[in-house]
């Protein structure tokens, strides 16, 4: 049995306020799921949605990278998840970012992200169907349609939390470069993506992994994600020539822009 009350963290447009509040729990419809939230990590597309230098439909809650567990299901559907399991209360998942119709012109095209009913949690401007679209909240309200992953108890939270956004968004990134054994990868910027980059290009057994970065906090903790260069960016020693440097004036074979 659950609380009848759920809060969230809102954020208004006409001031960039964040607004705590606290609503009833919904009742879900047919193929939707109510998920309380186990772990949120914060995304560069939510400072900078807070920071106004990017546009998103408020009232909203931010954040769209999550880990929850669920609490519940409508009785009169079974929802499965991406290996078409049955989605049962008390399971640990997460889901993806969007959520598209599958309908229009542009989803039948394969471009489900250009999606024109296109629902996207942590972007979406709240109404009546559905105000707990995002992170910043004790619970998500996921719509029909939203596909689902079970997560494993041996991955912690602060782990699969980002598994829908900044993961995929580099293990795409490796699917179109292909092969990276025995290769020399320069990963450029060393913030989230650049250090998942980094580990997995060290796990796909890269021959050679650099990684550059402005900040020098973030060069060495490169190094813990299999860095075996980690490079600080001056205006003084251009790039290029300390990667010919280290590479015996050979270069790179591949290079991930994950700045």
């Amino acid at each position: 049995m659950i609380n009848d009350q759920c809060t969230s963290i809102i954020l208004q447009d006409d001031d960039r306020k964040l607004e705590y509040a606290r609503v009833d729990r919904p009742q879900l419809k047919p193929g939707e799921v109510l998920v309380e939230i186990l772990c949120c990590t914060i995304c560069g597309s939510d400072l900078h949605t807070f920071e106004g230098t990017r546009t998103t439909p408020c009232p909203t809650i931010l954040g769209h990278e999550m880990v929850g567990r669920v609490v519940d299901l409508h009785p009169e559907y079974t929802v499965k998840d991406f290996l078409e399991r049955p989605v049962q209360r008390g399971d640990r998942i997460t889901w993806s970012v969007a959520v598209s119709c599958k309908k229009c012109e542009f989803c039948q095209r394969g471009l489900t992200q250009k999606c024109t009913r296109l629902f996207k949690y942590g972007h979406q401007r709240l109404n009546e169907q559905n105000y707990l679209s995002g992170g910043l909240a004790s619970h998500c309200h996921l719509v029909k349609g939203t596909t689902i992953f079970k997560v494993p108890e041996s991955l912690p939270d602060q782990i699969a939390s980002p598994a829908n956004c900044a993961t995929a968004t580099v293990m795409a990134a490796f699917r179109l470069a292909g092969d990276v054994q025995d290769k020399t990868v320069l990963i450029l910027g060393a913030g989230m993506l650049g250090v998942t980059a980094s580990a997995g290009a060290h796990s796909k057994n890269a021959g050679k992994v650099l990684v550059s970065d402005i900040d020098p906090d973030r060069v060495r903790r490169s190094l813990e994600f299999g860095a075996r260069h980690a490079l600080l960016v001056k205006k003084e020693q251009p790039l290029h020539q300390e990667i010919m440097h280290l590479t015996e004036g050979r270069g790179v074979d591949l290079v991930f822009d994950m700045t």
